[in-house]
């Protein structure tokens, strides 16, 4: 595994993944669709809790995604800071598609999610090795306040 520095972010990354970009990580097996890791920054809005920008998120994929249908939501903790965890599945046009989200609040009101994305068939695997890259995270700067975090 390589150590890898990105901002505020720092991960090891396993030798079968492709560093493609500063955001996105994917396997290099096969042509089609592969499964692959995106890391995103957005905004709280203005006093929005992290639980309602969680459900927000969620009402637009399910706007967006066919089929689809959340499996899990948990909370949990990535790189010391605690995080929301969901699990939901959608049919994409080459077949099902099963994807991890995890949610992570930073000093307000950012937050990054980490979208872990593959092809139903591929997914135990993959998601495995995502679980491995989200273990090894450590974050620089102030991470958000116990009331920007999820209840556990």
């Amino acid at each position: 595994m390589t150590r890898h520095t990105l901002d505020e972010l720092h991960f090891d990354l396993a030798d079968e993944l492709t560093l493609v970009g500063v955001i996105r990580l994917r396997t290099d097996k096969g042509d089609g669709f592969t499964p692959n890791l995106v890391v995103t920054r957005d905004r709280l809005r203005p006093e929005e809790a992290l639980s309602t920008y969680v459900d927000r998120q969620l009402i637009e994929l399910a706007k967006k995604l066919r089929r689809f249908v959340i499996r899990t939501r948990t909370t949990g903790t990535v790189g010391g800071v605690s995080s929301f965890e969901i699990s939901c599945t959608w049919q994409g046009s080459q077949g099902p598609i099963d994807q991890l989200l995890t949610v992570v609040p930073r000093a307000p009101p950012a937050v990054l999610t980490f979208t872990a994305t593959a092809p139903k068939n591929q997914s135990e695997a993959a998601f495995r090795s995502f679980r491995a890259i989200l273990a090894t995270l450590s974050f620089d700067g102030s991470a958000a306040s116990a009331d920007d975090a999820p209840a556990t």
